[in-house]
């Protein structure tokens, strides 16, 4: 069993989606337009250039999925979800926290050692995602 984390935006996922490319160093997958698809289903002139599907695959075992919501729908950006990352190592961590949270995002807390034994951090992108940045010294290679 796989949970793949699913982001609706308001006609910025292409945007969010070309920045979490850079983050995470990876290509999209499977980017389709609401035009794309407009044999299969009733499309708003408005709605043509948003994204209808799009897919980033950015690890082996983690896939993140994302859409634009169509004009007639009220999107409401809220705070109920927090996308976890478990890092590979402190490094890879600092790294994706740095990228994270640059550009217009904001640093909830810093990565830091935490009291439960990991390095933690929290903060939010550019576009209102909330994410949790986690390396379990445990795991860690003894090599770093």
């Amino acid at each position: 069993m796989k949970l793949m984390i699913y982001l609706d935006f308001d006609g910025t996922c292409a945007q969010a989606f070309d920045f979490y490319k850079c983050v995470f160093k990876c290509d999209t997958q499977d980017k389709t337009t609401f035009a794309m698809a407009k044999e299969h289903c009733k499309i708003d002139p408005e709605d043509a250039n948003r994204i209808m599907h799009i897919s980033l695959p950015i690890s082996k075992e983690h896939v993140l999925m994302g859409r634009d919501s169509r004009s007639t729908q009220m999107l409401k950006v809220g705070n109920n979800f927090h996308l976890m990352l478990h890092a590979d190592s402190k490094v890879h961590a600092d790294d994706i926290f740095a990228a994270l949270s640059s550009d217009g995002g904001l640093v909830h807390m810093e990565m830091k050692d935490q009291f439960w034994g990991a390095y933690y951090g929290t903060c939010t992108d550019r576009f209102g995602v909330h994410w949790m940045i986690h390396h379990c010294h445990k795991y860690e290679d003894k090599e770093e």
